[in-house]
């Protein structure tokens, strides 16, 4: 069973998920907040049930883990 560590706008993220962004965050240091949340979703498959990318919500979600220090973001 996964390691479930956070859970945000229907998606739970275990260490492993939080790692790949904190991987993809580094790997893709040029992308803008929106390019970098849409490769997560992209990375993830977090999607609508009509299959379009969260990236709103990933958006968001990127924020709280600036926030708690987890990673840093490129200015707004």
């Amino acid at each position: 069973m996964d390691n479930i560590i956070m859970e945000y706008s229907g998606k739970k993220f275990t260490s492993e998920d939080i790692e790949l962004i904190k991987w993809t965050r580094k790997k893709y240091h040029h992308l803008s907040r929106r390019e970098l949340a849409s490769t997560i979703c992209e990375f993830l498959s977090w999607t609508t049930p009509s299959g379009r990318a969260k990236t709103p919500q990933c958006v968001a979600f990127l924020g709280k883990l600036e926030e708690s220090a987890i990673i840093e973001l490129p200015p707004v």
